[in-house]
Formats: C-alpha cells, structure tokens, sequence
C-alpha cells in the first residue's frame, strides 16, 4: 500500500481500537534540521497536549517488510508508553522532598517534549539504561538567569558582608553553566590572593 493509504488505514483502526472519543489527527511538523515529517497526534478529551507519534518511520518499517498489523501494534504500544506515568518502576528518585509521577509533557511546549525524548533516546544508544522505560526524568531548568544580582567588590569580589562571595547564575554573574563554572574560577582565585597574603 502507498503511503497515504497508510495512513488513512492508521487512522481508521486508531479511531476503532482507542476507547473514548478522542481527537486524531496527522500535521506535518518540522524538526529543527529541517526534516519534515507527518505528526499522528491522539488528544484526549482532558488533555491539552498529546504525544507525536512520526508516521514516516512506522511506513519506512512497512515499507522493509514488516507486517502491517505488527507496524501498527508497535504505533499503538508507542502512544500507550506517552501516557502519564501513575507509579514508579524499579527507579526510584532521589529527590529531597516530595514528588509524584506525572507526565513532564504536560509542563512543556510540545516541540520541547519531543526534543527531551529525542535526546533521552540518543543517549540511550550510548549510555547504557539511560532510557530505560522506567527511567525517571525530574526537574526543570530553565534557560533564564537571576534577574538579580548581588553586588560585589570590584577586584576582592566580596559582598558587603565580609567573607561571603557571590557567584555565578544565582547571584547574577553568569547566563549559564559554563560562564557559571569560570565565574566560581575567577571568585576561587580572588580568595587564593586573599588567603595568600595572610
């Protein structure tokens, strides 16, 4: 079968064997090499975000020789594994505090969310387990730095309580964790010149 038939038969079968009225649909998205590809979304009912599930490479497995019925298994499978996770597996976080299992998509813009799982699944391939279907992704950094700062002295890099030197992204003196690093560098050297001269 051609590749629009394909689809039109995924769809079919999704809106058959998925139970609950749900919203199907197929976009085309455009990955950031700018590989375009079609996008089945499956939204549900009380949800605002859904995972993207490429149709282009189910054919491509088609297109090798797979059966049907095992390429659309493996669709159904992929889109269950999106859903929120509900309890947690073999992992367990390390997390001070409280924490509760939940999808990550749901705090993200969907082209991120396809990003972490994109780069989740390319450091399994080198790094055994990294993506272990009960790996635990926790927390989000975002990429803003402090809209503070705290001031310090010019050359000691001091505050103005003595013995306390604020460095790197939390007080305002770097954008990021490599400029954050060089930061703490330059603020570790100015208290080696203090200490030395004692």
């Amino acid at each position: 079968m051609n590749y629009s038939t394909f689809q039109t038969v995924i769809m079919e079968r999704l809106e058959r064997d998925i139970p609950d009225p749900k919203h199907i649909s197929i976009q085309q998205v455009t990955k950031n090499n700018g590989i375009v590809l079609d996008g089945l979304s499956i939204m549900e009912n009380d949800c605002n975000i859904s995972p993207t599930l490429y149709l282009n490479y189910y054919y491509d497995s088609y297109k090798h020789g797979v059966a049907f019925q095992d390429v659309y298994q493996s669709l159904l499978r992929d889109y269950q594994n999106h859903r929120p996770s509900t309890a947690l597996g073999e992992v367990e976080p390390c997390i001070k505090g409280e924490y509760t299992p939940g999808d990550v998509r749901s705090i993200f813009p969907k082209e991120i969310g396809d990003s972490i799982e994109e780069g989740v699944l390319a450091f399994g391939k080198k790094i055994k387990g990294f993506d272990r279907p009960d790996a635990v992704l926790s927390g989000v950094e975002s990429r803003t730095s402090s809209p503070v700062r705290i001031v310090r002295e010019k050359d000691s890099l001091e505050a103005n309580y003595k013995g306390i030197y604020p460095c790197g992204e939390g007080a305002g003196y770097a954008g990021g964790i490599t400029s954050a690093a060089m930061d703490g560098i330059k603020v570790a050297e100015a208290i080696s010149k203090k200490f030395k001269k004692i």
